[in-house]
């Protein structure tokens, strides 16, 4: 369909044509323009998370004419060095079977410790039914939590130190009926989905990651458009130590994709006040999206962020609150955000101020 070619973003034009043919038929002829599918990409930006950051990409869709797709990304931040290579394959073995392969670096300096991680991974998608598409996929990684601060970490924190390694599954359902990938205007998308690290996989990590997720997009007028997206998280810990589960796969918000204008928001160690985060998780957010320079693709939006993680139970009189504004706009380098997020309910704890500008190179929302 018309959508479904414009959403390859391999065309500059998609032009449908009709012609009559015997037997009170009709062909339909579809004449496109291929773009400019190769991009190099530098930027610069900052966020409350990963403070000032550069960025290099480059990325060659429709890979040698057969719609792979190779990325290779870098990001060095004052906090953060990450290195991503990827490739996809929307079509293997001339059956409609998704795959992707990923490899990754990535180092991040929290406030009483650095996690040095690397890894590799694979996913397999399916159509299972209209709409629908199954997910399979599986990850390998080695994480090192070093350079611990031995004066302001928690006990939880110092129990981490070390190396440790994480054999993974994942299986999940997607069901898109959106009409644009990059600025949705109408449609619904969930997925649900569960992630298993531990027996009988290897590795000496042992949990289970349960997940869900619905947003949906209504046309209102003057092309503006309304969303509504919300999450929910539960971590399951599957050995008797509490320390299995690793620091770094437990819920924690803040930041540009989940509650803007705040840096960290979850459980913290009440000695320490390091942000240890949750093992469960709860987000909603409210969007409108408007044009603001129709040629240039440019979009406004104003936003209201709810979410909060807790270590057990699901709390809505306890939800973290921000609201605020900002532009997006899908630029010749890739899809630019830049927002502002207000606090709504400031307790001081954890929060420096009393909101923060966000900025990143990605998906909308």
């Amino acid at each position: 369909s018309y959508n479904n070619l414009n959403q390859l973003r391999y065309f500059e034009e998609v032009d449908f044509q009709t012609e009559k043919a015997p037997d009170n038929k009709v062909d339909i002829n579809i004449r496109v323009k291929e773009k400019n599918t190769g991009m190099f990409m530098v930027g610069a930006g900052y966020s409350a998370v990963d403070q000032a950051v550069i960025m290099a990409q480059v990325v060659q869709q429709n890979f040698l004419g057969y719609g792979q797709t190779m990325s290779l990304k870098a990001s060095l931040g004052s906090t953060t060095n990450n290195y991503e290579l990827s490739f996809t394959e929307p079509w293997l073995f001339d059956l409609p079977l998704w795959f992707k392969a990923d490899l990754w670096k990535y180092k991040k300096e929290y406030d009483s410790y650095t996690l040095d991680t690397k890894g590799i991974g694979a996913t397999w998608g399916y159509p299972v039914w209209k709409k629908i598409i199954g997910y399979v996929g599986y990850k390998f990684s080695i994480d090192n939590i070093m350079d611990i601060n031995q004066i302001t970490a928690s006990s939880y924190i110092k129990a981490q130190e070390g190396e440790r390694t994480t054999s993974s599954v994942s299986f999940s359902l997607v069901y898109d009926t959106t009409d644009d990938m990059m600025f949705p205007t109408k449609g619904i998308k969930a997925s649900t989905g569960v992630r298993h690290a531990g027996v009988p996989l290897g590795g000496n990590t042992e949990f289970t990651k349960y997940s869900g997720t619905v947003a949906g997009y209504y046309p209102l007028f003057w092309d503006i458009v309304f969303g509504a997206k919300g999450q929910i998280g539960f971590l399951q810990n599957n050995d008797d130590s509490d320390d299995k589960i690793p620091i770094y796969e437990r819920y924690v918000l803040g930041g540009i994709n989940s509650l803007r204008g705040l840096r960290y928001v979850g459980p913290i160690n009440p000695g320490t006040s390091d942000v240890i985060g949750g093992t469960t998780m709860l987000t909603f957010s409210l969007e409108l999206v408007f044009p603001l320079i129709k040629d240039a693709g440019m979009k406004g939006v104003f936003f209201y962020d709810a979410g909060n993680t807790w270590n057990g139970g699901y709390y809505p009189d306890d939800l973290r609150m921000t609201c605020g504004a900002g532009i997006r706009w899908y630029s010749p380098i890739g899809p630019l955000r830049l927002e502002y997020g207000y606090v709504l309910d400031r307790k001081g704890l954890n929060d420096d101020s009393t909101g923060r500008f966000e900025f990143t190179i990605g998906m909308f929302m």
